[in-house]
């Protein structure tokens, strides 16, 4: 079947869909197209109901009642430059042209926002405040929430589906607040990192997946393997974890970010393609799945705390472990900037971890604002939300001819990517003796902030070694 064929197929399908609902409704329909780009319902009265992309191509479109849906995805410009201009005419049917109807008022266009709340930073908010401000001052306007209860009331969600979505690994308290109960969430006043500061680093469309288990066997003996990244010239690869052995929701997980380090001028933009989450785990088996990690993302460096449960992690690390699911075996890693550790391991052992431990309250300081420097200075690029990181697979990557269990594994990245957010910006802090701490509010945790941190931490240390080879380079050609 070719794709005009099914596209046909498709629009027949709606057609009768729409038309079987009621006899007058099928009455007045002339057509139903569904495009590859298009989708309209024509009436035979002249009314049309269209779809279009809320993008650059959408421009010169025009309507009488727009329907903006998830308009928190859609980025101010393109609201105010290319969607709204769709109501600059009004309707005006042919009984105007009658001497009779010489006054009768024209009908003003309509404009209707439907969304999930979001961040009270963002422009979607504002425009919520703006709206119900209006209709509180007896305009013409109207807003309203629907929060999950008013779902379980009318039998369209049932209370053991909502425990079960509140009770999902990656279901944190922010996002809960958002996509559930209709909440606007807003950081607190002591909080050390900003949404508005960490949103805009959201433009990342392609992520990284490492392979599955199956997937790994079926590439085992390729030269060049289907889930292997290319590197760009100069690129470094960095996996960093933050380690933790002990497992259940009132202790931290052992978080592993991806982190893909491309040169710009003399400094390294930081791109965040993929994060793991683990709810405790032996030593052996934590290590295990970081060389796993390590040969399949190509990676150069691990960024490993070595404190407290870390030390553990590590000393795995520095022996040749045998991986039964894989049939390999892979080599010892031993730190390559702390001698004390490294001793602990045999002077064969590959010199690639960057061993961390936060002990002093002057390199906690520095972590935390080199981490804030970079979200700052947009150094950082982040993976975009789950709803555009889902259109993005299913135009690129044929993600809705996977199963289930494959699109889940698919959309992981981008909704790990915004558990670290959430965790973010729920992160309180302090100042003590004139350096900054970061501390956990309530019972949220931190783990992802901490391996974040750490990967970015090296990429500074990295950073400088970029800027001297540069310079150098410079000095040399010049000479």
């Amino acid at each position: 079947m070719t794709k005009g064929q099914a596209r046909l197929l498709i629009s027949q399908k709606i057609e009768k869909e729409l038309m079987g609902m009621s006899p007058n409704l099928r009455r007045e329909i002339a057509y139903v197209k569904v495009g590859a780009n298009d989708a309209v319902v024509k009436f035979k009265n002249g009314s049309t109901i269209e779809a279009v992309a809320s993008s650059d191509s959408a421009r010169g479109y025009r309507c009488n009642i727009l329907i903006l849906d998830e308009c928190r995805l859609i980025s101010q410009h393109v609201l105010n430059s290319i969607l709204r201009p769709f109501l600059t005419v009004v309707r005006r049917p042919k009984f105007y042209d009658k001497p009779e109807y010489a006054n009768y008022p024209l009908e003003e266009n309509k404009e209707l926002y439907l969304t999930s709340a979001y961040y009270s930073s963002h422009h979607s908010y504002e425009k919520f405040v703006s709206y119900k401000n209006d209709m509180c001052r007896g305009k013409d306007y109207f807003v309203c929430a629907f929060p999950y209860q008013l779902a379980v009331k009318h039998g369209l969600l049932t209370q053991s589906r909502v425990e079960a979505i509140r009770n999902e690994e990656d279901m944190n308290e922010i996002t809960w607040l958002m996509e559930m109960e209709a909440v606007w969430y807003g950081e607190s006043s002591n909080a050390f990192f900003k949404s508005a500061e960490i949103n805009p680093c959201r433009t990342m469309k392609k992520g990284w997946n490492p392979p599955t288990p199956i997937e790994y066997l079926q590439e085992k003996d390729k030269i060049k393997k289907k889930y292997y990244l290319p590197k760009v010239g100069g690129e470094k690869r960095i996996i960093s974890a933050d380690i933790s052995v002990m497992g259940g929701s009132g202790n931290d997980a052992s978080i592993f970010t991806l982190m893909r380090l491309i040169p710009q001028q003399e400094e390294y933009i930081r791109h965040i393609v993929y994060i793991e989450s683990h709810e405790g785990g032996k030593s052996d088996k934590q290590s295990l799945r970081l060389k796993q990690l390590f040969q399949d993302f190509q990676a150069d460096f691990i960024a490993l705390d070595t404190q407290g449960a870390g030390i553990g992690v590590y000393d795995a690390m520095t022996k040749v472990q045998y991986d039964e699911d894989r049939d390999e075996e892979y080599e010892s890693f031993r730190a390559f900037n702390d001698e004390k550790m490294s001793e602990r391991a045999d002077k064969t052992a590959l010199p690639v971890i960057f061993s961390i431990k936060v002990v002093k309250l002057e390199t906690n300081h520095e972590i935390a604002m080199s981490l804030k420097d970079a979200f700052q200075k947009r150094k950082i690029k982040l993976l975009v939300n789950e709803i555009e990181g889902r259109d993005f697979l299913v135009e690129k990557q044929n993600m809705l001819k996977k199963s289930p269990e494959e699109q889940a594994y698919m959309i992981k990245p981008y909704a790990q990517t915004t558990a670290m957010i959430n965790e973010l910006i729920n992160l309180d802090s302090q100042i003590y003796n004139g350096f900054v701490r970061i501390r956990e509010r309530g019972r949220n945790r931190k783990d992802r902030y901490s391996s974040l941190s750490y990967g970015n931490y090296l990429a500074k240390i990295l950073e400088r070694d970029l800027k001297k080879t540069k310079k150098r380079s410079k000095f040399i050609s010049l000479w």
